[in-house]
């Protein structure tokens, strides 16, 4: 029922074999019910399947499908880790929101396809020219959040100017050219 672990996989390794057992486990959410004795291959298996489906499923959950960056809800989680961490340390954190102008227009103008392929680069672009440290994520449509832990909001602006700078000269080709 928790948000944080109702992702974990639930396996069930018991004695009991009465098929009102498995059912009243199942009820309550487990994924797997194995009766002993259990062959150690067969639970092996099923353990490595759910949690590479688990970790597949939180992947989704908080990586945006286009830009491959973190989305809205992974900033969140994120964003309350570091400003607690930086209360604590009585360090500061900047933010950064960075809105591509006329997007519309471009999707409307050149196709969906070339908007998307404008979200991907500046994605890659964005990891590229901030440090290790900063925080990207796609915020929503063409909207990308940074956080900056551990710097003033003129280093922030300095570093979100050059990024703007830099991607302003950046061309983009539509197959028409």
């Amino acid at each position: 029922e928790q948000t944080k672990t109702n992702i974990i996989p639930i396996i069930i390794l018991s004695g009991l074999t009465e098929p009102d057992t498995k059912t009243e486990c199942f009820a309550l959410g487990a994924d797997e019910y194995f009766e002993k004795p259990v062959d150690a291959d067969v639970i092996s298996v099923s353990i490595a399947s759910k949690l590479q489906k688990s970790t597949h499923i939180v992947r989704q959950m908080h990586f945006d499908s286009l830009t491959n960056l973190p989305n809205r809800r992974a900033f969140t989680e994120q964003y309350a880790r570091i400003s607690a961490q930086s209360q604590r340390q009585r360090q500061i954190v900047s933010l950064g929101m960075i809105d591509i102008d006329f997007f519309k227009k471009v999707n409307d103008t050149y196709g969906h396809n070339m908007g998307d392929e404008v979200l991907k680069k500046l994605a890659r672009f964005l990891v590229i020219s901030l440090r290790k440290s900063d925080f990207i994520a796609r915020w929503g449509g063409e909207e990308f959040v940074v956080l900056f832990p551990n710097t003033t909001v003129t280093h922030a602006q300095v570093a979100l100017d050059k990024i703007l700078s830099d991607f302003r000269k950046i061309e983009f080709v539509t197959p028409e050219n």
